[in-house]
């Protein structure tokens, strides 16, 4: 799952989902999403899509 809020990371946790953390585009920032595992830290959209693509 990719995201931009703490809300996201949230939704993926609790349905055991791998979750990215989208940081560019001004939303969340990266202290918003310590609580929660992060399997990805996106700073742009290359980084989402190479996790993605595995």
């Amino acid at each position: 799952m990719v995201g931009d809020r703490y809300l996201d990371a949230e939704g993926a946790a609790g349905n055991a989902l791998p979750f990215a953390a989208a940081l560019y585009g001004g939303f969340g920032p990266r202290e918003e999403f310590l609580p929660w595992r992060v399997d990805c830290w996106g700073e742009s959209f290359e980084e989402i899509v190479e996790f993605i693509l595995g």
